[in-house]
């Protein structure tokens, strides 16, 4: 997308968007009174070549949940054994498919 004005250009790297886009799907998903500034510190924490699913496509899930006080993230692959035991295990998750995340987000990106 050619960017118009006189405004300084920026440029974001594959995972800064995707790390965007999940902050987004987290807020449609919890609603408008999640509190930004805890999720948007504890997003720009996650490892850039876990979230960035363009150039490995196999599945991959990023579960976010309470542990005591804070924010807390554990990766799943292909294994929906694990998956569903962390779901048993924690009062409330939220699980978010990132190569479903990745693939809407080049699609509006590219398209």
């Amino acid at each position: 997308m050619e960017a118009q004005g006189t405004g300084t250009r920026r440029y974001f790297d594959r995972a800064t968007v995707v790390r965007a886009a999940v902050l987004v799907e987290l807020r449609r998903l919890l609603g408008t009174r999640l509190r930004l500034g805890e999720i948007g510190r504890w997003v720009a924490t996650l490892e850039p070549g876990l979230i960035d699913r363009r150039r490995d496509e196999s599945p991959a899930w990023l579960v976010a949940y309470r542990d005591g006080g804070r924010l807390a993230e554990a990766y799943v692959g292909d294994d929906p054994q694990r998956l569903a035991r962390l779901l048993r295990q924690r009062g409330a998750v939220v699980a978010v498919d990132l190569v479903a995340v990745n693939a809407k987000l080049w699609e509006a990106l590219e398209g």
